[in-house]
């Protein structure tokens, strides 16, 4: 099995990710993403190898876990989460995709108020305010320009202290 999330068990091997680990539930494991696109953007992943939502050998207790999982933490990092300037975020976008990786995972990107720079991107596509601006175009510019982010341009051990600020936030919620 090719799998980046699991080890040869066919499970999520949670050592992987000893940065970036939050908590675990009984059929979820809960990490930051390494990108961080948004501050606190973090994937809940199913722990046991299934390649989709309709993965045939999804247990319905499985899929309860996820989607209750997903639920508590994007309503917890809307509550709780804030950018560097100290904004909650506006919304709590959930991504599963499931086309690079072919694990049951989500994404749990937030949604921050529009600082000058996004709302000057955001005009090339939408003619006027925020409220037709974001979804797929707010998560699109952060993933095609993450190389030129600011996370992405600290260092090893200022990514690592970032996100021990991150996951002491969500374990204490």
């Amino acid at each position: 099995m090719n799998c980046a999330f699991c080890g040869k068990n066919g499970f999520v091997n949670k050592k992987r990710f000893p940065n970036q680990f939050i908590e675990e539930s009984n059929h979820c494991i809960v990490i930051l993403d390494r990108t961080q696109l948004s501050r606190g953007h973090t994937l809940v992943i199913l722990n046991k190898h299934r390649i989709n939502i309709t993965d045939q050998k999804l247990t319905e207790e499985e899929r309860k876990d996820f989607i209750d999982t997903i639920y508590y933490y994007a309503k917890f990092l809307k509550n709780n989460i804030k950018d560097n300037a100290g904004n909650k975020p506006k919304r709590i976008y959930v991504g599963y995709l499931g086309d690079g990786e072919k694990h049951l995972h989500a994404h749990l990107i937030p949604r921050y108020p529009f600082n000058k720079s996004d709302n000057n991107f955001y005009k090339c596509f939408f003619q006027s305010s925020e409220k037709t601006q974001g979804g797929f175009w707010y998560v699109a510019l952060r993933e095609r320009n993450y190389q030129k982010s600011e996370f992405f341009q600290k260092t090893k051990k200022e990514k690592n202290t970032e996100y021990k600020k991150i996951i002491k936030l969500l374990k204490n919620g």
